[in-house]
C-alpha cells in the first residue's frame, strides 16, 4: 500500500471536489432557463472551479516532482500498475479540459470572468475551431467520468485489501 504525505492526501480531496462541483455544475446548468441569474451563476461557477481544478493539478505535479518516493508495499500487482497508470491519464485529463474550455472562451470571443477578473477576449470569433474545441472539451471531460469511476473502484479494492491484511490481490 502507498503511504502518502497529509499534504499529498489533502490536496488530492481538495482537487476530488473541485471536480466535483465542475461537472455538477455543467450537469445542473440545464434545470435553469438560459439568459437567467441562476443560470449564469452556474455556468461561471464551471469555469471557475475548472480553471482551480487545472492550477491544482498543476501544484500537485510541482508537489509530486519534489517530493521523494511514497513507501510502497512488497508486492507490486498489474492492479498497482495499471492505477499507476490511470492516475497519469487523469492528470492528462485534468489537464487538458481546463485549457481546452478557456481556448473556447477565448476562440467564441465571449467576455466572461476568471475567478471575478474580467477577461477580454483577445482570438477573434472563429466558430469552427470553438466547435472543434467543445467537442474534444466534451469528449475528453466525458472520458473523465469513466476514468474517475475506475479509479475510485481500484483504489477501493487495494485499500481494502490493505486494511483487510490479506494477499488476496496477490494469489
Amino acid at each position: 500500500m502507498i503511504r502518502n504525505s497529509k499534504l499529498k492526501t489533502y490536496l488530492h480531496w481538495i482537487t476530488f471536489l473541485l471536480i466535483a462541483v465542475t461537472y455538477a455544475s455543467i450537469e445542473l446548468r440545464g434545470l435553469f432557463p438560459k439568459g437567467g441569474n441562476m443560470y449564469a451563476f452556474i455556468k461561471q461557477t464551471h469555469y471557475n472551479s475548472g480553471v482551480l481544478v487545472c492550477i491544482l493539478m498543476l501544484v500537485r505535479l510541482c508537489f509530486i516532482s519534489q517530493q521523494k518516493k511514497a513507501i510502497r508495499s512488497k508486492n507490486p500487482t498489474i492492479i498497482k500498475k495499471f492505477n499507476g497508470i490511470l492516475l497519469k491519464v487523469l492528470y492528462i485529463i485534468f489537464l487538458i479540459t481546463p485549457l481546452t474550455g478557456i481556448a473556447i472562451m477565448l476562440f467564441g470571443s465571449k467576455y466572461w470572468d476568471l475567478l471575478y477578473f474580467k477577461n477580454i477576449p483577445f482570438i477573434y470569433n472563429n466558430s469552427d475551431i470553438k466547435n472543434t474545441l467543445k467537442q474534444t472539451h466534451e469528449l475528453i471531460a466525458n472520458s473523465g467520468y469513466f476514468a474517475i469511476f475506475i479509479h475510485s473502484c481500484i483504489s477501493m479494492l487495494l485499500y481494502l485489501n490493505y486494511r483487510k491484511q490479506e494477499n488476496t490481490l496477490d494469489k
